[in-house]
């Protein structure tokens, strides 16, 4: 007779609510398809219902506004914590940062941080390299279960129906110019003043430079516009695309161009990467973080690593050795959603026996 698995059932913050970045969303689509239940988790129900898994993605987001508030949010969630692991909800967190990018409250942060690692019965991690890093960190969490999962592509999220020709014809760029482009918010750790510097230093006039994405949370977006304007000084070779980029506008960037940049000063996974890989397109990053193990995981035609700042040797000794890169099926199958959504499962079932 066959056996059946029990039902699990899993509360994930975010789970279908787009942040911004539809990592969540895609993986929890996945998850649906194979057969288990999902749902957003609104914290007041949770203390009725309580779920098998709890799966946490972004914790620091819980400190919003000033410190009153920041405290209180992040008191009852570690409270709500404490209730959901008496009753036995596992929890589990996706360590996407090893860190928040940019701390208000330090000594909230510290406390709160703490307090919820101190809580987790299990951590989901984006590479081998990033387990390491995150128990140097907390070395506590050494004891606790873990899997290692890729992060996912984005493939089938965004529009992806232009050519290389219409994408460049939409932001008017010739054909036989070389494009660079830098996408995503520019929160100051993206490092987006040294990529101008850098850039303006180099000397072909044929190479192009697109930095395209919203001012960071909390600047005045014409305030920011004119700062970057301010360092572009004139260079015709540069367009400043500093708004919020609509989903269906995504791809034209992407499509249009032949080297993603992304000179991050501190990371350790990203998404803006991972989106330039699929849409086809290599990417230049700094050896940091989980970067060279995203090179071991697409290949060397894919990923470019550099050592240290960006400079105009390094953005034109890349451009120089960049060839069209063969292989994008495999890309998308090695960063292919159902491999993920099942280990994510048997993750799952692996901390609920």
């Amino acid at each position: 007779m066959k056996t059946v698995k029990p039902s699990i059932r899993v509360a994930a913050w975010p789970a279908f609510i787009e942040t911004g970045n539809p990592y969540a969303s895609l993986l929890y689509r996945q998850i649906v398809d194979l057969g288990i239940n999902v749902e957003e988790a609104n914290f007041l129900p949770l203390f009725f219902h309580p779920p098998d898994i709890l799966h946490v993605h972004f914790p620091d987001s819980i400190m919003k506004g000033g410190l009153v508030v920041s405290s209180i949010r992040t008191l009852l969630f570690v409270c709500l914590l404490t209730y959901l692991k008496l009753l036995g909800t596992k929890i589990v967190w996706t360590v996407h940062n090893l860190k928040p990018h940019g701390v208000s409250f330090p000594k909230l942060s510290r406390w709160y941080w703490k307090k919820f690692t101190a809580r987790l019965d299990g951590l989901v991690c984006l590479t081998e390299g990033g387990k390491i890093s995150i128990e140097k960190e907390f070395p506590y969490l050494s004891n606790i279960p873990h899997v290692v999962t890729p992060h996912g592509h984005y493939k089938g999220h965004y529009k992806d129906t232009l050519t290389n020709e219409e994408a460049r014809n939409k932001l008017d760029l010739l054909p036989n110019e070389r494009v660079l482009l830098h996408f995503g918010n520019m929160r100051s750790y993206k490092n987006v003043p040294n990529l101008l510097r850098a850039f303006r230093k180099t000397k072909n006039s044929s190479t192009r430079l697109i930095i395209a994405g919203n001012a960071p949370g909390g600047a005045n977006l014409d305030v920011f516009r004119h700062e970057l304007e301010d360092l572009v000084d004139n260079d015709d070779r540069i367009d400043l695309h500093v708004r919020f980029i609509a989903d269906d506008e995504v791809e034209k960037f992407f499509k249009a161009c032949d080297l993603v940049v992304l000179p991050y000063n501190n990371i350790q996974n990203s998404g803006a990467a991972i989106l330039a890989l699929t849409f086809g397109r290599p990417v230049l990053v700094p050896n940091i973080g989980a970067m060279h193990e995203l090179q071991q995981l697409c290949g060397e035609k894919w990923v470019y690593l550099y050592e240290g700042e960006i400079s105009s040797e390094i953005l034109e000794a890349n451009l120089n050795a960049l060839t069209k890169p063969e292989g994008h099926k495999k890309v998308l199958k090695v960063l292919g959603w159902k491999d993920i959504g099942i280990k994510t499962i048997s993750f799952y079932r692996q901390l609920l026996n």
